[in-house]
């Protein structure tokens, strides 16, 4: 069900993520700006915002687990929106 842009290269970080009916952004933040925003975390899904946020300075393969990881969350508010229950996230 997810779909990497096509300007992907393989490895790297996409910009976007499709899942069925909507885009995800993905902003990836200095460290320092990103513990300013999220604390501890290393990735954040802002459902609000339809967008993802990973913290830059990580080695890239633990930035694509947070990725993925973030992307399940995502999955899970859609899941959710389209059996009916509006007001459930997936944040926990």
């Amino acid at each position: 069900f997810v779909c990497v842009g096509l300007d992907s290269e393989i490895g790297k970080i996409p910009k976007s993520v499709r899942l069925p009916g909507f885009k995800v952004k993905i902003v990836q933040l200095e460290h320092d700006d990103f513990v300013d925003d999220f604390g501890r975390c290393k990735g954040m899904w802002i459902d609000e915002e339809m967008t993802i946020y990973l913290d830059r300075s990580r080695p890239i393969r633990k930035r694509r687990a947070d990725l993925i990881h973030e992307v399940g969350h995502a999955y899970l508010d859609w899941q959710a929106l389209m059996l009916g229950h509006r007001n459930v996230d997936a944040k926990g």
